[in-house]
């Protein structure tokens, strides 16, 4: 029985081979012979074949994936043990090179950050997508991986430094200063041993940024919410009893405008959806509906009869 993980690296596999342009017949017959030897399991083999494809042709994208979603198939996640770090390795490799030849594949990204997390090297893909980021500062997608990978291997202050860059990049977009202001709450949530004026300096950020949000977007109530939260961080820190106090109510008040703007945002959605329902309904057709007269007209027919 096929395990969920090899079932969509099969499916990533099949769909690679098959689309390939006009290779030559030697390396094309080395890709499909991998493929089976995948199909059947027989992983051993099949990274043969892979590997003897890209020394057919090191520039072959299609054959480090494939090699890549073989290891990745083979890969014990968790495991130190000297092969499965081997394998780890084997997969990291492939994915990069394939990401160095098709720098526009989106996917194979998600492979290669799945692959570093599983096997706890995130710091491998921070440090090869940051050459990408290097090189192309004001692509947003580089920026906002970027946070997400920090965001990911816990490092929250980094997170928080990337997302404001996402939201320099982009003024405009309410969510932006959105994902600064849920950083700046997790960072403050998640480091108990926090100094007090850093973790004050943090809140206040966050609180900034979620304003910022809300100019943007007037009933952005997960934004509102957030903002609650980190009045409640302020509350469990500050060293005020007094003040504690004021941020608690700020904090109660601004929850209870949060659920009000959800619950108004769900009635809407609810209508919205309600009115699509009402026009999907079939619609009478008044041409066809019957005369009047020519009912009588037909009954009187049928009652000669």
């Amino acid at each position: 029985m096929t395990s969920p993980r090899h079932h969509l690296a099969l499916i990533a596999l099949v769909a690679l081979v098959t689309a390939g342009g006009c290779r030559s017949i030697q390396l094309r017959l080395t890709m499909n012979k991998g493929v089976s030897y995948f199909k059947a399991q027989d992983f051993d083999r099949a990274a043969i074949e892979f590997k003897r494809a890209i020394r057919m042709d090191p520039s072959y994208a299609e054959a480090y994936l494939n090699l890549g979603l073989t290891y990745m198939e083979v890969y014990e996640p968790g495991s130190t043990h000297d092969k499965d770090l081997a394998y780890a390795d084997g997969a990291i490799e492939s994915f990069k090179r394939y990401i160095r030849l098709r720098p526009e594949e989106t996917r194979v990204r998600d492979y290669l950050i799945n692959m570093c997390s599983t096997a706890g090297r995130l710091d491998v893909a921070i440090e090869f997508f940051m050459e990408y980021y290097e090189k192309d500062p004001d692509n947003l997608e580089l920026v906002q991986m970027m946070a997400a990978l920090y965001h990911r291997q816990g490092d929250t202050q980094a997170a928080i430094e990337w997302s404001e860059k996402a939201a320099t990049l982009q003024p405009d977009n309410p969510e932006a200063y959105y994902s600064v202001g849920v950083a700046c709450w997790g960072h403050s949530y998640n480091s108990p041993y926090l100094e007090y004026e850093s973790r004050m300096a943090i809140i206040d950020k966050g609180l900034e940024s979620l304003s910022k949000a809300r100019e943007l977007r007037k009933d952005y109530f997960e934004a509102i919410t957030y903002e609650s939260l980190l009045y409640r961080e302020k509350v469990k820190y500050d060293l005020s009893p007094a003040q504690a106090v004021v941020w608690r109510q700020k904090a109660d008040e601004l929850l209870q405008v949060a659920m009000q703007l959800r619950s108004k945002a769900m009635e809407k959605q609810a209508k919205e959806l309600a009115g699509d329902g009402e026009k999907e309904k079939p619609e009478t057709d008044s041409s066809k509906q019957e005369d009047p007269k020519e009912s009588q007209t037909a009954a009187a027919h049928s009652d000669g009869e």
